[in-house]
């Protein structure tokens, strides 16, 4: 952290300063949510899907709809909100066993928790990449 913020004590206080890296703009990209959210139409085939994969154990693939959202803000070099870019990206997912939702997750790998979390996201976030870089673009190279 102190790469990047310089922290100056001021008695029981601290105040904090960004490091000068001779950046013209800052950009943060906060993908959410943090935990995986059902859309609200989840649809009949989501409903007649579920019960037949978890009494099979998962050898029968379930559908499911959910919402990720991506906010992106750019700022200038001295932190001033240059622009705000908000994102919606509704999916689909079709999961089973043998049939992994992320092109990454092998077969029993995505077991095992905290792994499963981080695996997943990376395809549902990934269609939303040529519209963010083109919207950076414009602010960026104007």
């Amino acid at each position: 952290m102190k790469k990047y913020v310089h922290i100056v004590p001021r008695g029981k206080e601290y105040d904090y300063f960004l490091r000068d890296h001779g950046f013209d703009y800052y950009v943060i990209g906060i993908h959410l949510p943090a935990f995986p959210e059902s859309a609200e139409d989840e649809n009949f085939l989501h409903a007649l899907s579920f019960p037949f994969s978890f009494f099979t154990l998962g050898i029968l693939p379930f559908v499911g709809k959910g919402k990720a959202y991506t906010t992106v803000i750019i700022f200038d070099k001295n932190l001033n909100e240059l622009k705000r870019f908000d994102y919606n990206n509704r999916f689909t997912e079709i999961s089973a066993l043998w049939m992994p939702a992320s092109k990454s997750c092998e077969v029993l790998r995505c077991l095992n928790g905290n792994n499963a979390r981080s695996i997943r996201n990376e395809h549902i976030y990934s269609g939303q990449i040529p519209a963010i870089e083109k919207d950076i673009e414009s602010v960026i190279f104007k």
